[in-house]
Order: structure tokens, then sequence, then C-alpha cells
């Protein structure tokens, strides 16, 4: 359901970011565009590792596996809650959301 909701978000980032480049905007928001530009110009060649390793950060992965990972500390509790006897009333479903929180040290 998550995905769906997303989509308009998504394409008015990208109608944002094609505006961007139609206009020339990226070249100023961007010290390192045009220098990359006349890089990649003169060498149409990269390694696949250099291209791997710029998509890797360009998307950011780390970020999606923090983000991935703190949704499902927050998520798998309810769900894991939803199924058991009794749903919430049940005591050990209850304490399942508090169970994926670290203890404070006071």
């Amino acid at each position: 359901m998550t995905p769906v909701l997303m989509i308009p978000s998504i394409m008015v980032l990208y109608w944002g970011q094609w505006r961007a480049k139609k206009l020339g905007a990226l070249a100023i928001a961007d010290p390192g565009y045009a220098q990359r530009q006349l890089l990649a110009a003169s060498n149409p060649r990269r390694p696949a590792f250099a291209i791997l390793s710029g998509l890797f950060w360009q998307i950011d992965v780390p970020g999606l596996l923090l983000l991935a990972f703190g949704l499902g500390c927050f998520l798998v509790p309810f769900s894991l809650a939803a199924g058991a006897d009794g749903g919430y009333s049940n005591r050990k479903s209850q304490s399942l959301p508090l169970s994926v929180c670290p203890k404070s040290q006071h």
C-alpha cells in the first residue's frame, strides 16, 4: 500500500529534477556537475566497479537499509500482536513494542 501512496511524491520529485536539468539549474547547485560532465565526455568508458560504486552511493544503500531496519523494528511487533490469541489484550503482545526499544541507562 505504501509504495502506491508514494507514486505521486516520486513523480513530483522526478518532474522537479527534469525541470532543473532543462533550466540548467543543476550546474549552479552542484559545483562539481560541470566537471563531471566534462570528465564523462572525455572518458566514455568507465570500469564496472566505478559505475556500481557510484550507483551505490547515489541510491544511498546504507540509508535505505537503516530505514528498512527501523521500519521493521517498529512494525513487526504490531503485526505479531495482531495474530496473537486475544490480540492486544494478550499481555505478551502488549509488551512487544517495548521489546524493540533499547533500554535507557539512567
